[in-house]
């Protein structure tokens, strides 16, 4: 008779490392005999790579357009799990502008957009860098909205010469949402009680132990942030896209299918990576270019739709779950994000 035994792999939560292999037989009789083979490939965090995605019938001649990927929860932090390291969105996006931009062969950039959002800071930092990259280099930039491009992700693209929508894609999610959970009651039932001394009446506003329904102060004070943070935003989608009015009901926060997307001025075409790729080519006036992409060593794009490393493996796994307020610490909790799931690190996950 042959019984099943669990590992911890806890252990190796420090080593950067992945790629496990256990092999154990344990008899019902028999003291436990075991067997680890490990097969560990730590990620290397070496320089950007340029990987040409899609040759076809490319002319070297005509230079190159560069493809940036952004993809996931955009936040500005590492990623990290218990034996992975993935990037900081913030910072991958800016490396991979600045390579598109000393690159005097890149012609223009696809924006690859597939995220529901992320935190306002993170936003507006990789949107900043992107308005600095259209004016120091005068490359076009096109948008292709894959899945979703709503909340950070359409504050992205609004930012773009042009905005490409595949026709199943959602947009939009043009609001802002504090991101906070009333924890009180639940932390009783585990005989958690807070306790602490502050200086500064509203030093813990927005604290879990505050149900704000009761808390109006704070309340108010929050609503006018919240109300701040949507109208920068308002305005960036009015700056980039001068055919929507500033009245439209597109600024309430929904979301939309593509199609009603063209028709509300949020996107100029329905069309798939293809088209946004011959868009920017007739935008930049060359005929056949190659099309590249950055990537780092360990994680080689095949396609135009690789995806880098940017969240941990065993986010998908019970070690890398999430708890909703568990992750506050780790935000500035107020959130352009399309937020249809309460949990944040899920989210990462593209």
């Amino acid at each position: 008779m042959k019984k099943c035994v669990g590992i911890c792999l806890l252990c190796l939560a420090a080593t950067g490392c992945h790629g496990l292999k256990v092999n154990a037989t344990i008899s019902a009789h028999d003291p436990i005999p075991a067997r680890m083979q490990t097969n560990m490939k730590c990620l290397d965090e070496g320089p950007l790579c340029e990987v040409v995605v899609a040759p076809g019938d490319c002319n070297p001649s005509d230079g190159k357009i560069a493809i940036i990927d952004v993809d996931g929860l955009l936040v500005n932090y590492n990623q990290v799990g218990s034996y992975s390291n993935g990037e900081n969105p913030v910072a991958i996006f800016k490396e991979k502008l600045a390579a598109a931009a000393m690159d005097k062969s890149v012609r223009g950039v696809i924006l690859r957009i597939n995220t529901p959002g992320g935190t306002v800071g993170a936003t507006n930092v990789m949107y900043h860098e992107l308005m600095s990259f259209r004016a120091h280099t005068q490359k076009p930039v096109v948008a292709c909205i894959l899945d979703v491009g709503a909340g950070g992700g359409y504050y992205l693209a609004a930012g773009c010469d042009r905005i490409v929508a595949i026709p199943s894609a959602l947009v939009g999610g043009i609001g802002c949402i504090f991101n906070s959970y009333y924890a009180e009651q639940a932390m009783e039932k585990q005989s958690v009680y807070h306790q602490y001394i502050k200086a500064g009446k509203l030093i813990d506003m927005g604290n879990v132990i505050y149900d704000l329904k009761n808390q109006p102060g704070q309340q108010k004070l929050l609503q006018g942030m919240a109300d701040e943070y949507h109208g920068e935003f308002i305005d960036a989608v009015l700056r980039g896209r001068g055919a929507v009015p500033r009245n439209s009901s597109v600024f309430d926060g929904r979301i939309m299918t593509a199609d009603i997307a063209v028709e509300t001025g949020l996107v100029d075409s329905l069309g798939h990576l293809s088209d946004a790729i011959a868009t920017l080519a007739e935008m930049a006036g060359v005929g056949a270019p190659r099309t590249v992409m950055y990537c780092r060593k360990e994680f080689p794009a095949r396609t135009a739709y690789a995806i880098n490393q940017n969240h941990p493996p065993q986010n998908n796994t019970i070690i890398g779950g999430s708890i909703p307020g568990l992750d506050r610490s780790r935000t500035n909790l107020f959130l352009f994000l399309w937020q249809a799931e309460p949990t944040l690190m899920k989210l990462a996950v593209p």
